[in-house]
């Protein structure tokens, strides 16, 4: 099941708890941009990478993305960075190291 699924059940509770009416311009500019940008971007980029690198290869680094995160996080709001953090990053990063070498063999 996809995770929008999953979401929807509070997303109803959410809207009908709130009055969307008293929402300011700036908090409909910042739905409509998390809306567009993070997801349409995204599917756009993926889609133009799925046409110039294998999806196996492209899969892969999927993976890097909580790593990204996790890295503007900590540099742009200040977000504490632990050391099991750390660790799981840097299982994460080796992974997918292991990944594209065996790849090469």
């Amino acid at each position: 099941m996809d995770l929008p699924l999953l979401l929807l059940p509070l997303t109803v509770h959410q809207v009908a708890t709130h009055n969307l009416a008293n929402f300011s311009a700036g908090v409909w500019v910042a739905i409509v941009f998390l809306t567009l940008f993070p997801s349409v971007v995204a599917y756009l980029i993926d889609s133009w990478a799925l046409k110039h690198v294998a999806a196996s290869h492209l899969a892969a680094f999927a993976y890097l993305q909580p790593l990204l995160a996790t890295a503007l996080a900590a540099v742009m709001l200040h977000e504490a960075v632990s050391p099991v953090l750390l660790l799981a990053g840097l299982l994460i990063l080796t992974g997918v190291v292991v990944t594209e070498r065996s790849r090469e063999v």
